[in-house]
């Protein structure tokens, strides 16, 4: 009986936990525009870290780069309240340099104005540069900007 209870107080604690989370960064507001319903075909990060808004996510999330936009997924335990997201290239509007004690990190914008952000670190957003450049040569469609 005991058991139970305590298993029931953790579960409560944890749901409670990842709902404030999920409100305190920009995670549900980006999820109820960028909703992903699939996990695009792409280069995948497995275990990456990454901010939403002012909320850090160490070594758990799953990022993909894909002709789509980018992916982004929660490891499986943490997902409750955090559906994964499909930002579309067109609503990356702006992506700025972030230096940090120990590494270089990117600040990329969502919507104009801006209503959402997300933090990536340095090797991730060179490999988006890198699929945007070549996307480039074959379309005339807007990329990411840097400032």
């Amino acid at each position: 009986m005991l058991f139970l209870f305590v298993f029931t107080i953790f579960v409560l604690v944890g749901g409670f936990t990842l709902l404030l989370l999920a409100s305190l960064g920009d995670w549900r507001r980006l999820a109820k525009s960028f909703h992903a319903r699939h996990k695009p075909d792409g280069k995948t990060f497995h275990f990456r870290s990454a901010a939403v808004g002012m909320v850090s996510y160490g070594n758990i999330l799953t990022v993909c780069i894909s002709a789509e936009g980018l992916y982004l997924a929660v490891f499986f335990p943490f997902r409750p309240m955090h559906p994964p997201l499909l930002i579309p290239w067109e609503k990356i509007t702006a992506v700025r340099e972030k230096n940090t004690f120990s590494q270089r990190r990117y600040r990329l914008s969502i919507g104009s104005p801006e209503w959402a952000s997300l933090t990536l670190p340095e090797d991730i957003v060179r490999e988006i540069k890198s699929f945007m450049a070549e996307k480039k040569s074959t379309s005339d469609e807007p990329l990411v900007q840097s400032e």
